[in-house]
């Protein structure tokens, strides 16, 4: 009898490369360096800004939040008087662990559907507790909470996972997600504002919940033995800039924002190529890996009786029942859009926006989609409409929001009308916009004039400042391939991909610019990834079928792909399609 195939999926909330690589360099986590340095590695783009329940969903279901359908933390009553939380009855598709069960594997699982009491305090955290100052006894207060609330979820995953009786282990750790959020602020060298005695009493708790996390992780990879496939992965990386700021400066209130954060992804067992992770991957791949380690092939059907979220009548729906309406929708659309459901997207984003006439970030969100769809002149329309409501009045008091000029700003660029957009961020400027986003419009109002150069600089602007920006690292590809950089262009290109894998333009520029770079090979795997995203994209089969005819001589590969544009464009127009030379 052959050895059994084993998957362990080790989900920790808030995994970020930026906490975790600088301690594993520095030494305080020897089994994760391990893990990277035998296995693969990179970043994971989720398909959603929220995380929590939502991207943990798409990673255990491999569907995108549109599909699964878990959209926010709660969900409305079906009557509108109130709220629960979101439970595992609202996935509506299967979870890894389920798939293996139902093709008769053991599974175990911890830390997912069900709430760990807390235990003791650990030593290292009461270590640091105690030497405190007294004035400081509501940090306190938070590091014994959390660091107790960590060790139960550790004690527990470990209760589940250590008899090894199992094929499938699933386990996960909120509690180091809020352990690092609390205190990544007061971690050498301390964020911008932070007293030195509190730098000094709490310097040390990241660091010393990343030894913790080690050894957990340490302890269930013992009890998967030589032969599983191990993951450690997170459903959202954070903010760490705005993290790291004191208090104060967020007036009091934690970073939310709509921008989806890379997060972490290990991969370490037979099989994985170490370089097979080099550009990051998408959340939705995640239990793809794990049912192929389980040699479970094919994708789940959604399971039979599980009901559809309730839709909830307008007219009963209090304020607070409609928050978290409005949250499911925008939700849905961000999803369906960066999984290419650009018309579903576009019609969530605006029962949202119906919703609440005048709210600019509902507007915003639509706007955005349209433009994604080029359809930049809806998308001017709904920004105006925005400006002149009533609701965006009030909210915006003195003058209009940085916000919606920025926005208009774009809208006006995608529309060619690139001295306008210049002038709206211009406008944006003068009322208080973040230098990245005002960056960022200004090089696309270079782009709508054809300044290609000033385009480059402002994108790199942007990205000297916020590496992490991906419209600059899209804007900043195409301005390189125009000025027929195509190398740099490429570059650019994987860095815009590895924060926003389910993008089929990017895909297709970069597939292009190695193309037109002489690298068929890579241009074919980029161009293919492009299908993966958006199947049937006429383009791209296009363009393969020219790296095919004129860079491989393969004429035959070539007319097949030719064959499937036609067909793809007929279908799209409703008619018969037109070759081109």
């Amino acid at each position: 009898m052959g050895v059994r195939r084993r998957a362990l999926l080790v989900g920790l909330d808030g995994a970020d490369w930026q906490v975790l690589s600088p301690r594993i360099d520095g030494g305080d986590m020897p089994v994760l360096a391990a893990l990277v340095d035998r296995g693969a590695s990179g970043r994971l783009m989720p398909l959603d800004p929220s995380g929590g329940a939502v991207g943990w969903a798409t990673i255990l279901t491999g569907a995108p939040a549109w599909r699964h359908g878990v959209l926010a933390e709660h969900v409305p009553l079906a009557d509108g008087t109130g709220t629960r939380p979101t439970s595992a009855a609202d996935r509506a598709y299967e979870t890894v662990w389920e798939s293996a069960a139902a093709a008769g594997r053991a599974t175990a699982t911890c830390g997912w559907d069900a709430a760990i009491e807390a235990g003791a305090v650990p030593a290292w955290a009461e270590e640091i507790a105690a030497r405190a100052p007294v004035q400081e006894g509501a940090l306190v207060g938070i590091l014994r909470s959390a660091a107790a609330s960590f060790e139960a979820e550790a004690r527990a995953a470990e209760s589940a996972c250590i008899p090894g009786d199992w094929e499938c282990a699933c386990v996960r750790s909120t509690w180091f997600g809020v352990l690092v959020r609390e205190f990544v602020r007061f971690a050498p060298p301390a964020g911008p504002g932070v007293p030195a005695a509190r730098a000094e009493a709490f310097g040390g708790v990241v660091a010393s919940a990343c030894r913790a996390l080690d050894g957990w992780i340490a302890r269930l990879v013992a009890a998967a033995g030589e032969e599983a496939t191990v993951l450690v992965v997170g459903e959202q990386g954070i903010d760490l800039g705005r993290w790291r700021s004191p208090a104060a400066l967020l007036d009091g209130a934690r970073p939310t924002g709509a921008r989806a954060w890379p997060s972490v992804l290990v991969v370490f067992g037979p099989g994985v190529p170490r370089d097979s992770l080099r550009f990051g991957t998408v959340s939705t791949d995640v239990a793809g890996i794990v049912r192929s380690a389980l040699g479970l092939f094919g994708s789940p059907a959604a399971p039979p009786g599980r009901p559809a979220l309730p839709s909830v009548p307008a007219a009963c729906m209090t304020e607070a029942v409609l928050d978290v309406v409005q949250a499911r929708d925008r939700a849905f659309a961000i999803s369906a859009a960066m999984t290419g459901e650009r018309d579903a997207a576009i019609e969530a984003a605006r029962r949202a926006a119906a919703r609440r006439p005048g709210d600019v970030a509902d507007s915003l969100l639509l706007a955005e989609l349209l433009l994604g769809a080029d359809r930049a002149g809806e998308a001017i329309d709904v920004l105006e409409a925005c400006r002149t409501a009533p609701r965006a009045r009030a909210a915006d008091g003195a003058g209009e929001s940085w916000a919606l000029r920025l926005g208009r700003s774009r809208a006006l660029a995608a529309a060619g009308r690139g001295i306008e957009a210049l002038a709206e961020a211009d406008a944006a400027a003068a009322a208080g916009a973040p230098a990245s986003e005002l960056g960022v419009a200004r090089a696309l109002a270079s782009e709508a004039i054809g300044d290609w150069a000033s385009s480059e600089r402002a994108a790199c602007e942007v990205i000297g400042a916020d590496e992490s920006c991906r419209p600059a690292h899209v804007v900043l590809a195409r301005a390189l391939f125009r000025q027929e950089r195509y190398a740099d262009a490429a570059r650019a290109a994987r860095q815009a991909l590895g924060l926003g894998w389910a993008d089929p333009a990017m895909h297709l520029l970069l597939g292009t610019s190695l193309a037109a770079d002489r690298r068929p090979g890579e241009a074919i795997a980029a161009l293919g990834e492009c299908l993966r995203v958006s199947p049937e994209h006429p383009a791209a089969l296009r363009r393969l079928a020219a790296v095919h005819a004129r860079q491989l001589g393969d004429v035959a590969a070539a007319e097949g792909f030719i064959a499937r544009a036609l067909a793809a464009e007929r279908g799209a127009r409703g008619g018969p399609a037109q070759g081109r030379g």
